[in-house]
């Protein structure tokens, strides 16, 4: 039976505004796992005794998620720990605009976001500042995505991208079955479960989700912010497999 199938505690790892909550939605959707945030989440990268116990003390069918960059701490307990990860990541020019909305929503929730809510005037001002970082407060976004990349070939991690999970149902379907085949070493329906996942997609319940779309970018930058974009991370997009080149 699906209920009994046995997954050991891992954890979901991600870019921030690559889709956190459309996957954690997802795998909540596979009968019996179960996430619960004031003991599953792990933010601010640094690798504490608080995080190192939770993770420790995390049970079968437990998973914890964050936002956690890539650092050999953090790599030493996962393989200590025998845990698994999977990560996502996005567009970074997606990202970009998500994010701005993200901050406009909580300005609250760090003093960059009051700065960029409070001091900026125009989304574009705040694209420009979250492209080249804010010093002291914010890295750029070439920074904030390469401080992630270092999971991506990682052992015992799987790399998803938002892409893959709502481009089509084509891609969503391997990409899913991926996820299933990474955490479920058993010859279960795979099929079923795939499904049931995919019946747990509620945008509605996540706080943060807003359009969800696919080059969104391209709707919000102008010729300026295409140029500093360029400037700043056009080699990575190159890099990740957004452009082949700068031409864009």
């Amino acid at each position: 039976m699906i209920s009994e199938i046995k997954i050991p505690a891992f954890f979901v790892n991600s870019i921030p505004k690559s889709g956190t909550n459309l996957l954690k939605q997802l795998l909540l959707g596979i009968p019996g796992l179960s996430h619960i945030p004031s003991k599953h989440e792990f933010y601010g990268g640094r690798l504490n005794q608080d995080a190192r116990l939770r993770l420790q003390n995390m049970k079968p069918k437990e998973f914890g998620a964050g936002h956690v960059m890539y650092s050999m701490e953090w790599a030493n307990l996962f393989k200590e720990l025998n845990m698994k990860q999977i990560i996502i990541s996005r567009d970074p020019r997606d990202i970009v605009v998500s994010y701005v909305q993200f901050i406009k929503r909580f300005p609250t929730l760090s003093p960059f976001f009051s700065f960029v809510v409070n001091n900026l005037k125009t989304d574009k001002e705040r694209y420009l500042t979250i492209i080249r970082g804010l010093a002291n407060m914010q890295r750029d976004i070439n920074g904030l995505i390469r401080g992630f990349i270092g999971w991506f070939n990682n052992p015992n991690t799987l790399h998803i991208t938002f892409e893959s999970l709502v481009s089509s149902v084509e891609s969503q379907n391997r990409t899913l079955n991926q996820i299933v085949s990474f955490l479920i070493k058993s010859d279960l329906n795979r099929k079923q479960i795939i499904n049931k996942m995919k019946q747990n997609i509620i945008p509605a319940q996540s706080l943060t989700f807003r359009k969800g779309i696919i080059g969104d970018w391209k709707n919000e930058f102008d010729s300026e912010t295409i140029d500093t974009f360029k400037k700043v991370a056009g080699q990575l997009l190159i890099e990740l497999g957004y452009e082949q080149d700068l031409h864009w």
